[in-house]
């Protein structure tokens, strides 16, 4: 009878502790599944971020080329004026 009884406890025992560690697995599954969710979708927000950065740094830098295209234009239209100017000048003093 007492060997039934310990017999029983130890089984009663171990039961409760194979369904408790299921249970803390599906718990501790559960959070890691959601760490890794939040990991995503801290990625995503990360990478979508980067993206509209880089597409602004483009759009920049196209930007820039353009000023400086228009600035070359300027100043070559303001040397060519210089030039006529001046050549203008000293052909009227050697005459």
């Amino acid at each position: 009878m007492k060997k039934l009884i310990f017999v029983s406890i130890v089984s009663i025992c171990t039961l409760s502790q194979i369904s408790c560690s299921k249970r803390d697995q599906n718990k501790v599954n559960q959070r890691m599944e959601n760490a890794k969710e939040s990991v995503n979708h801290a990625l995503d927000k990360a990478s979508d971020k980067m993206e509209e950065g880089a597409d602004k740094a483009k759009d920049v830098w196209n930007e820039t080329k353009r000023d400086v295209k228009d600035g070359a234009k300027q100043v070559k239209k303001e040397v060519k004026k210089n030039y006529n100017e001046t050549t203008r000048e000293v052909k009227r003093k050697l005459n």
